[in-house]
């Protein structure tokens, strides 16, 4: 008799096989081949970082460090605005500053195949750690240029596009190690929130960059002095950086995942289509900018006007961001990005008539607002996350077992979308046939999980 009670009990505490607990309250999800615990067996799935709980905050040390890295890293990047007066130092032209960047952006676009293969395989605290390593080298390799510590034959040539490679690549490394480290430390629907926070320090290390240009550009000479100043800046913001990466990955450890899918494998079967044209099109915007206003601002004279321009730039940017947050869901992502065209095509137009450094801020403004628009809407675009005009995915969560979600009864919850209606149409035909035919009410019919819930003696959830 005891052990029919023991049986017994055992049969009322074990969970019902349809993923209810006791209480309505849902269990959670294991994967299919995902093994419990925390034994070596969960660890040769590669598993993420220990994430914070549902309460817990997620703006902790690691992110305020990782805040301050990337503030530092996109300072070190502002500065390099420089670089077309760097090379027309050095007695080259635009040209060939274009061509300089042009080998260093076709090396970081190489090297962003097997950047992320590298994080899989080696972790992220050695690829970002490298990346820093990198940098800091071609640091060196524009110091030893602007030096004059190598031949004249050599300023302009191998050692000059080497080291500008080197530095694409670096960045390229140091920002993907970045965002892939702090999106893994938090719950995946907090991932946009966490990534856009932590791009706002971009803002901030743009003005400091650029303002920080300016004055060195102010203070020094034309000559060696200034360009030594330029790049010792940069290798020191480098330093800190690494610095900086040591902390936030100490103690973390990696666990190589058992399946890494070859990229090009991976572009090839998640290819967004058309709205690469886009991302493209930011791309040749920020060069401009970023290569070639200096050279202008020179031209007419204004020696600040390269600070001003991207203040400007960055303030415009913040603002519109924050404010166009919600624009995805009310006008959709389609318009977003056309607008966002139009304000980087309005903000190229009148550049070409800044006559003085306080008219670098109209472009600016308009640029801003059309990164701000531009950037969220290609990347929810890349992500797969827009669909059509409006871009307003409609998600369905699965309610408890036993809800109401249909007219006329119980149907089970995970039957929506057009596949759901087309079969809970033929169930309500015959239904309404049975009515008719029998001249009475026929009862709902009550879901699998119901019966199952009550077949393991439990109360079901009320609906």
């Amino acid at each position: 008799m005891a052990g029919s009670s023991t049986s017994t009990n055992r049969e009322a505490a074990a969970p019902p096989p349809c993923g209810c607990a006791r209480g309505g309250e849902p269990l959670r999800a294991v994967p299919e081949g995902r093994p419990h615990g925390n034994g070596r067996a969960a660890a040769h799935f590669g598993e993420a970082p220990r994430l914070p709980a549902a309460n817990g905050s997620i703006y902790n040390r690691v992110f305020w460090l990782a805040y301050a890295a990337n503030a530092a890293l996109v300072t070190a990047n502002a500065l390099t605005f420089r670089f077309a007066e760097f090379v027309a130092w050095l007695g080259g032209s635009e040209r060939i500053a274009g061509t300089i960047v042009s080998a260093g952006v076709f090396g970081a676009l190489a090297a962003r195949l097997v950047i992320g293969q590298g994080i899989d395989r080696y972790g992220t605290r050695l690829m970002w750690s490298a990346g820093s390593l990198v940098f800091l080298l071609s640091c060196g390799g524009f110091l030893a240029i602007a030096g004059g510590w190598l031949p004249t034959s050599a300023a302009l040539g191998e050692v000059m596009y080497a080291s500008r490679i080197a530095f694409a690549v670096s960045v390229a490394a140091m920002f993907s190690c970045s965002i892939v480290h702090i999106q893994n430390r938090v719950p995946p629907e907090r991932r946009t929130e966490i990534i856009g926070n932590l791009g706002s320090s971009g803002f901030l290390g743009m003005i400091l960059g650029t303002q920080l240009g300016d004055v060195i550009f102010g203070l020094s000479p034309q000559g060696p002095t200034r360009y030594l100043a330029l790049f010792g800046a940069t290798a020191a913001l480098g330093l800190v950086y690494l610095v900086l990466v040591a902390a936030i990955t100490r103690g973390e450890g990696h666990v190589r995942p058992r399946h890494t899918p070859p990229a090009h494998r991976l572009l090839f079967r998640y290819w967004p289509g058309p709205v690469v044209l886009v991302a493209v099109m930011m791309g040749v915007s920020m060069a401009v900018t970023t290569v070639f206003l200096t050279r202008f601002a020179t031209h007419l004279g204004l020696r600040t006007g390269l600070g001003t321009f991207f203040t400007g730039y960055a303030v415009s940017a913040f603002i519109f961001r924050v404010s166009s947050s919600r624009w995805s869901r009310t006008m959709g992502q389609n318009r977003m990005i056309l607008l966002g065209l139009a304000g980087h095509a309005a903000g190229h137009a009148m550049l070409p008539f800044v006559q003085a450094e306080w008219q670098f801020l109209l472009p600016a403004v308009a640029s801003g607002f059309g990164h701000a628009l531009l950037f969220p809407a290609d990347v929810l675009h890349l992500s797969g996350d827009g669909a059509g005009d409006r871009g307003d995915v409609r998600r369905h969560r699965r309610p408890p077992c036993g809800s109401n979600s249909g007219r006329g009864g119980s149907t089970p919850s995970h039957r929506v979308g057009a596949a759901g209606r087309a079969r809970r149409r033929p169930r309500r035909r015959r239904a309404s046939q049975r009515r008719r035919a029998g001249g009475g009410t026929v009862p709902p019919r009550r879901p699998q999980c119901l019966k199952r819930i009550e077949a393991h003696g439990l109360q079901p959830p009320p609906p």
